[in-house]
């Protein structure tokens, strides 16, 4: 999937907030990468029992457990890549990187709306028809600042014509993708000069709003015990937040039933502190699967050679620095595909 992010800033320095740097971006990346394999951080966390009396009791089909018969952390079998040509064919200065000057744009600065409301009116109805990218080609992605006021620090938009159960056939080809918060993007553990919320970010808003982008409900069904669409899912009373311990909430939920091993708080579809999400299912990643599949807007992902190479925030460093130097002879490099 070639991803664009769209930088809106008001002539702040490359580096200065919201102008965020292309290593932040690129330690988004890195996280988007890891999660949607079912291999990012904390997913060793997963406790040694988990979901299995549960997965028993509700018959979850074998294929969707691993060998201890927990509900498995699934891997997507998708990858994110920083696109390297723009809308018309043009190789970009910075991969997956447009950045919008708000003044120059005659726009207001996103960060004067006060409620969530204004301000997702605003990037959909002006921001967004005024700067995206062919939706059939890219992932958008904006990201700015936005203010106190405003608890939300993102949100995307549902695939359209997907097929899928219970989400809202709304997107257009003006309004498709996601807006983050920039000190939501990006993760403190993988570079950790970046510009971030707190210290607790580690990448996983983008994670969660690429999920509704791939047709995914919030796992509590966005109401007491709703439905969220997956049967490898545990129902739940309500959104988590923090850090909670495992079995969370036996019982809170009866039809069905989330008895005796709770709710999937771990699930990067809840609202857990970035460090406590760790997975999506198997029925998570047929959803996304049948996104891809299926919307108009979706299913040619990945066909028009936009890709640049997918490169960790060490590789993009050393490669930087190279390329300092006068006249770099580059191709006889090879860079290995170490971890961080």
């Amino acid at each position: 999937v070639p991803v664009i992010f769209h930088i809106i800033h008001g002539g702040e320095n490359n580096g200065t907030f919201p102008n965020i740097t292309a290593q932040q971006i690129d330690a988004q990346m890195v996280v988007l990468n890891q999660d949607y394999a079912g291999t990012g951080l904390n997913s060793g966390n997963y406790p040694s029992n988990a979901f299995v009396n549960w997965a028993v009791n509700q018959s979850i089909p074998l294929e969707n457990l691993d060998n201890s018969g927990r509900v498995k952390i699934a891997n997507s079998n998708s990858t994110f890549c920083l696109a390297e040509k723009d809308n018309n064919g043009n190789i970009l200065a910075e991969p997956g990187i447009e950045r919008l000057n708000y003044i120059n744009k005659g726009w207001q600065n996103p960060n004067v709306f006060t409620t969530n409301q204004d301000l997702r009116d605003y990037v959909d109805d002006v921001i967004k028809p005024q700067s995206i990218w062919d939706v059939t080609k890219y992932l958008n992605i904006w990201i700015s600042d936005k203010h106190n006021a405003i608890n939300a620090k993102g949100f995307g938009t549902p695939p359209p014509l997907s097929g899928l159960t219970g989400i809202p056939n709304t997107t257009t080809n003006l309004t498709d993708g996601v807006w983050c918060y920039s000190k939501s993007v990006g993760s403190s553990d993988v570079y950790p000069s970046g510009i971030y919320f707190n210290d607790e970010v580690k990448g996983r808003l983008l994670t969660h709003e690429i999920g509704h982008w791939l047709g995914l409900r919030h796992i509590w069904g966005d109401g007491d015990c709703f439905t969220d669409h997956c049967n490898d899912t545990p129902s739940q009373s309500a959104p988590s937040a923090g850090s909670p311990t495992y079995p969370q909430n036996p019982g809170s939920c009866t039809s069905p039933s989330n008895f005796p091993d709770g709710e999937m708080f771990m699930n990067f579809m809840d609202y857990t502190a970035n460090q406590s999400m760790y997975m999506f299912t198997p029925d998570q990643v047929t959803r996304m699967h049948t996104a891809m599949q299926n919307s108009p807007h979706r299913n040619l992902l990945g066909t028009h050679n936009l890709c640049s190479a997918i490169l960790s925030v060490s590789e993009h460093e050393m490669l930087k620095n190279l390329k300092a130097y006068p006249n770099p002879t580059l191709d006889n490099i090879t860079i290995e595909d170490n971890d961080e």
